[in-house]
């Protein structure tokens, strides 16, 4: 029951989060059109693939040493923040002196990249915090956490456009502050719960860099692996291309929100699973995000086209034939992420980091082959072909383990729809 309780808020919390997220898409789509929608989406992407490369081994370290030693609370968020100010340094000397970040953001002002790599600094160490926070299992205010900077973003965005008239850049600016907010309640919420402070010794530094590394190589070829395509786009086709597919990706985010909900769950449930058993569940779960996702693909391709228009405008209304090439990522993402979240709990076995890699290699060296002749529908497809190549690849490693057939993990059976019935009514996810 504890593993639904946590499931039931973080997916409250998801739900969330994802209605604002959408709001505040439109108002940020609607207020900017296409070519500046495009550039924003650069702007938060780059945020997000630099933070992956710099700051995701501190963000899980921070989450299993926390989670087995709470001693080490405060000296964890010392080291999270020097960590951060190197991060941010580094940044700008990189960019300063070699103009370094013009790679992610071709077509961004310097005034706005700098900007983007304060941004970056609070966002990594954001993520530490709240890093920290799943760590001590406080599942309510890890949540609390992942709300708060989407609805405070929201909240200026909205003001600002209403009655300032925000563009690109004041749209940046509330996102620095609503981050910068969240990091500062963190704080203080984490220091009223820590306990007697123990230093980090040689052995933890040891784990961490250990976990560090592993989880950096994997979390960065995951994005590359889902988000080089638009910054393909953004280096290889017009502005008003990146633009149409920030929408396609909009959506393909969606396709990723539950399970990325359950990825979370299941990553901490699998590091203190000594049994083994969970491998069952797991394949379970897989099956049942395989039809919600048949679902959620259905009602894309009925209405898809409608939504687009009403919510993004008329000007937007080419992203859906884009979209169509997408399908079968839109079906395999969401197994493959709670997957690969099984086998990081597993302590990141090897084979996971060289797939991942090895699907980041297959993307950029397709993207780069056929963007040039076949513009924004070749990255739609590229990806698409990537995305299954890497669910059939991890499904495969789960059927190995399970010594079952591809069918038993695509096809929902009587068991399973059982096990959604009693989901409904006895509120029951993982036994």
């Amino acid at each position: 029951m504890k593993f639904f309780r946590h499931f039931s808020i973080t997916f409250f919390a998801t739900l969330i989060i994802t209605v604002i997220g959408f709001l505040n898409n439109i108002i940020i789509t609607r207020q900017l059109g296409v070519i500046d929608r495009g550039k924003y989406s650069i702007i938060m992407y780059s945020i997000l693939i630099i933070s992956l490369l710099f700051g995701e081994g501190l963000k899980r370290s921070n989450t299993i040493i926390i989670g087995k030693d709470q001693t080490y609370l405060i000296s964890l968020v010392k080291k999270s923040f020097m960590m951060t100010l190197i991060i941010v340094i580094t940044l700008f000397g990189i960019e300063y002196f070699g103009n370094g970040l013009k790679f992610f953001m071709t077509n961004i002002s310097s005034e706005i990249i700098f900007f983007t790599i304060v941004i970056i600094g609070i966002f990594i160490y954001l993520q530490s915090l709240q890093a920290i926070v799943l760590g001590l299992q406080k599942i309510k205010f890890y949540n609390i956490f992942q709300i708060t900077p989407v609805l405070l973003t929201f909240s200026f965005n909205l003001a600002g456009i209403l009655f300032l008239d925000f563009q690109l850049k004041h749209i940046i600016y509330c996102y620095f502050l609503a981050n910068l907010i969240t990091n500062v309640l963190l704080i203080v919420y984490i220091k009223k719960n820590s306990v007697k402070n123990n230093f980090l010794s040689i052995v933890k530094i040891q784990q961490f860099l250990n976990i560090g590394s592993k989880s950096t190589l994997t979390a960065v070829s995951s994005f590359l692996t889902l988000r080089a395509n638009i910054f393909f786009s953004d280096h290889f086709l017009s502005a008003h291309q990146t633009g149409l597919f920030s929408i396609v990706l909009l959506f393909f985010e969606f396709a990723q929100k539950i399970p990325n909900t359950l990825g979370i769950l299941v990553l901490s449930r699998t590091v203190n699973d000594k049994s083994g058993s969970d491998i069952i569940n797991i394949h379970k779960l897989v099956r049942v995000i395989f039809i919600a996702n048949l679902g959620f693909i259905l009602l894309l391709i009925i209405v898809g086209h409608i939504l687009i228009k009403t919510f993004f405008g008329i000007e937007f209304s080419a992203s859906f034939n884009i979209m169509l090439y997408m399908i079968p990522a839109y079906y395999f993402v969401g197994p493959a992420t709670i997957l690969q979240a099984f086998y990081m709990g597993k302590g990141y076995p090897n084979k996971i980091v060289f797939l991942n890699i090895f699907c980041m290699i297959i993307t950029l060296v397709l993207l780069f082959i056929f963007i040039e002749d076949y513009g924004i529908e070749g990255v739609a497809v590229v990806t698409s072909f990537v995305v299954t190549l890497w669910s059939i690849i991890l499904i495969t490693f789960l059927k190995l383990e399970l010594k079952t057939t591809y069918l038993r993990t695509l096809i929902i059976n009587k068991e399973d729809i059982q096990f959604i019935y009693s989901l409904i009514k006895n509120f029951k996810i993982i036994k």
